[in-house]
């Protein structure tokens, strides 16, 4: 059951604010680590991107917000990061891979030939009790979207990891779930460096 209580001010604000400034957009949609990217216009001048994330959103709130966030759109790539609040919230792997793949159907049934790149779950000290499930469900979309025309994982993960396979506490807020900017300036550098498959 989602409680629209707790989500329907943002979103009213993004379908007030922010979708009519947009005609074809690059779209960065899901949780708050989309969200808090207050930089993301300024990081990628080049190109028409729209944030759209919502905080705590899971996969199951990204399907049920789309009609009204995504569908309206005529977009030009699609880039999409959630799933990371649903391992959070105990799902195990075989859960959240099969709304992962609910959710992608429900995208190509609107958008049959738009770029697709799903950005992978981080790593956050936060969450270190639930790696493994955050392992298996970055592995199997990998997998999953390696048979998908026109559709691209990009791994974040590695890199927010130091030379020890720690996480790097440098690119994480006090909360150690959360980006800060160094987080930001990371993600931007990986997203540039795989730019032509992305936008």
């Amino acid at each position: 059951m989602i409680n629209e209580n707790l989500y329907e001010r943002d979103i009213r604000l993004l379908e007030r604010e922010v979708l009519p400034k947009y005609e074809s957009p690059v779209v960065f949609y899901g949780s708050s680590s989309i969200r808090l990217w207050k930089t993301l216009s300024e990081d990628f001048p080049e190109y028409d991107v729209i944030n759209l994330g919502f905080g705590g959103s899971t996969l199951d709130l990204c399907i049920y917000y789309f009609d009204r966030l995504i569908k309206p759109l005529r977009i030009k790539s699609f880039v999409f990061y959630a799933g990371d609040n649903d391992i959070g919230e105990g799902r195990e792997a075989d859960e959240v891979i099969e709304t992962f793949k609910i959710f992608y159907q429900k995208f190509r049934e609107h958008f049959p030939d738009v770029r697709f790149t799903y950005l992978s779950i981080k790593p956050s000290e936060s969450r270190m009790h639930r790696l493994e499930c955050i392992v298996d469900v970055n592995r199997s979309i990998k997998e999953f979207l390696s048979q998908e025309r026109n559709c691209y994982f990009l791994n974040v993960f590695d890199e927010m990891l130091d030379e020890n396979m720690k996480v790097r506490k440098d690119l994480y807020t006090l909360d150690k779930l959360h980006m800060n900017s160094n987080g930001y300036r990371l993600w931007k550098k990986i997203i540039e460096c795989h730019s032509d498959k992305i936008f």
